[in-house]
């Protein structure tokens, strides 16, 4: 296995094992959407493990299918994560938002924008990342696509994070997880214009790799300190581990 391999799989399984740990509570109806998002995120790290990949990859034809997959995917852990955070931050309005008619709208025409180029794409054997094909146009149309629903949702939390993790009066480890979630969107902004910038300056893709695992890393550690922090405390009103 690749570097980034390892990489993957060291994030995906402390992931899996906060989802594991989660099951009993979300089947009783608690942080149902962190749940469902958490087994989202480690479906797609274990796409992004090279063995998995081709082996996902050929059940399904061994023409890239799984990395539709993978970024289909990434736009829903965003859908119902986002709304989770949105809900700890005691802004309803924001969860609705991003649960609204709109936001469902948009993430259809961008989830067919992503299918239509992926099919357009001259992609016909199967490769990692396609990174066979990153010099073809098409390809990195459909690679900044598949993050433009996750910035969206990005952008909605990025003030509210910050301002609960600089401004409030909550206990420090919940600042601490407003903290890292706020910078962990932050990181997802710039993804689908990197990929942009591959149309010109095709060195830059190995940041890509850099923003979005830095950026699941610390989204994923903000619930987890919350959590450690509930434990230590009487609960706030607002927390990532309610």
């Amino acid at each position: 296995m690749h570097s980034s391999d390892w990489v993957a799989l060291a994030v995906a399984l402390p992931l899996g094992i906060s989802a594991v740990a989660r099951t009993s509570a979300a089947l009783h109806g608690r942080n149902r959407l962190l749940w469902v998002a958490h087994i989202l995120i480690v479906v797609c790290l274990l796409l992004a493990i090279t063995p998995i990949y081709s082996l996902v990859d050929g059940l399904l034809g061994q023409a890239n299918w799984a990395n539709l997959l993978s970024h289909l995917l990434f736009g829903l852990v965003l859908y119902f994560g986002c709304q989770h955070v949105a809900l700890a931050l005691s802004r309803p309005d924001l969860a609705a938002l991003i649960a609204g008619k709109m936001s469902l709208i948009l993430l259809i025409i961008i989830s067919a924008l992503m299918v239509i180029t992926f099919v357009l794409a001259d992609v016909p054997s199967s490769s990692m990342g396609l990174n066979a094909y990153r010099g073809e146009a098409l390809v990195v149309a459909y690679k900044s696509l598949s993050f433009l629903y996750p910035m969206l949702c990005s952008l909605v939390l990025l003030r509210p994070l910050f301002r609960e993790a600089t401004g409030s009066l909550l206990p420090q480890g919940q600042r601490i997880a407003f903290w890292f979630l706020g910078v962990g969107f932050f990181l997802v902004v710039p993804v689908p214009f990197i990929h942009l910038a591959e149309f010109w300056f095709p060195s830059v893709r190995g940041w890509v790799d850099v923003f979005l695992y830095a950026a699941i890393l610390l989204v994923s550690l903000g619930p987890m300190i919350a959590f450690l922090q509930s434990r230590r405390q009487l609960p706030h009103n607002k927390t990532l581990a309610r």
